[in-house]
């Protein structure tokens, strides 16, 4: 645990390349991949403990175990979005950490599906 003085040096923060995801001209029952990048801004490894989707439609094709993100680095993760109906869906990804600044991200998906 770190006192005062170092909290500074002790802190994990977590950050996504966007917070919303939008995927256009899906088509129904076709796979959609995209990657969300997971930053470590902390000056101490990031523990990604597990990453969780709202929907069977919504999987994770990588890093299903948990996982450390290096200080200053960065980890890609690959999802896979396969719709069985038609219209604009929202869907969720949470992703749980040790990070001081969120320990549950959220990052928002947004489908468009014809």
């Amino acid at each position: 645990l770190c006192d005062r003085r170092q909290r500074q040096m002790c802190i994990r923060e977590v950050r996504v390349n966007s917070e919303v995801v939008s995927l256009s001209d899906c088509a129904v029952s076709e796979d959609n991949v995209f990657v969300i990048s997971i930053y470590n801004d902390g000056k101490y490894p990031l523990k990604v403990s597990r990453i969780f989707t709202s929907c069977s439609c919504l999987n994770l094709l990588d890093h299903t175990d948990e996982f450390v993100v290096s200080p200053n680095d960065s980890a890609m993760v690959s999802f896979n979005f396969k719709s069985e109906e038609s219209g604009e869906v929202i869907r969720d990804v949470f992703i749980t950490s040790n990070a001081i600044n969120k320990p549950i991200l959220y990052v928002k998906i947004l489908a468009s599906i014809y």
